[in-house]
């Protein structure tokens, strides 16, 4: 592993594994031998509030259906590349 740091005013946001949303790499997959990724993302029946957290455990059906223009989320991924599959 190896130090790195993510400044939010010099990142910018990109298209990324779902068209809707947007993703600022955080730049850890390179960091950690790509062990792990961190985005940030902007934009179920579940509905989150500022501050709310959820664990995603592998493998797991989910569908992202609706989401604010506002949203603006942290993922954490291990490792830092997976497959992905649209059902």
């Amino acid at each position: 592993m190896k130090f790195t740091v993510s400044h939010k005013e010099k990142s910018k946001f990109e298209a990324g594994l779902r068209g809707f949303f947007q993703y600022r790499d955080l730049g850890i997959d390179s960091a950690t031998n790509g062990n792990y990724g961190a985005n940030v993302i902007r934009q179920g029946t579940f509905t989150f509030h500022e501050g709310d957290s959820v664990l995603q455990p592998p493998q797991i059906s989910h569908r992202e259906i609706e989401h604010s223009e506002d949203l603006e989320l942290l993922e954490i991924t291990s490792p830092a590349s997976f497959d992905t599959e649209t059902v």
